[in-house]
């Protein structure tokens, strides 16, 4: 932009690392999609983040909006980090729908056996706001510490292995 080239940080959309399985997969749907094209960056609230990368919603110029696509498709998880949460809920809606059908990551057998509420056992990716009921994030936790044994999330502030106690 204005001859200034940016990192830009896809708003609620968190894609595979370069270590993680599906990295490969979802960065090559993402780069066909936007190599050599003119985007259309919007922004939320946030005009960056703490890397100092422009925080956007993507799309091109034929209207698809990318960081949508790369959900509908499977090629990432939604994470909501407010106050840049405008598509939050199409977002939710895109993933559901996704791990519904088994596309993209939502196909590993890793992610096939997460309880519903609690869509990856990556560091902090949840806090106890994710979840609807204390069940439902004691669920997550203990599925979590069984797939990479520890509190991934956090979510045990007292020690005692109930998370979430303020939860209904």
């Amino acid at each position: 932009m204005g001859g200034r080239v940016y990192d830009v940080r896809y708003i609620g959309v968190d894609t595979p690392e370069r270590e993680q399985p599906y990295y490969d997969e979802a960065f090559d749907v993402n780069f066909n999609m936007v190599k050599n094209k003119t985007v259309i960056l919007v922004q939320d609230v946030s005009n960056t983040d703490q890397y100092g990368r422009l925080l956007r919603y993507v799309y091109l110029p034929d209207g698809t909006f990318v960081n949508a696509e790369l959900l509908r498709n499977g090629y990432g998880r939604t994470i909501n980090i407010p106050p840049d949460v405008a598509h939050e809920n199409e977002f939710a809606r895109l993933q559901r729908e996704a791990r519904r059908e088994g596309l993209g990551l939502w196909g590993l057998e890793e992610n096939k056996a997460l309880p519903a509420g609690c869509v990856t056992c990556t560091k902090n990716a949840h806090d106890c706001s994710d979840f609807n009921t204390q069940r439902q994030a004691q669920a997550c936790f203990e599925t979590c510490m069984d797939l990479v044994g520890e509190d991934i999330h956090n979510l045990d502030g007292g020690g005692d292995g109930v998370v979430c106690e303020s939860l209904p």
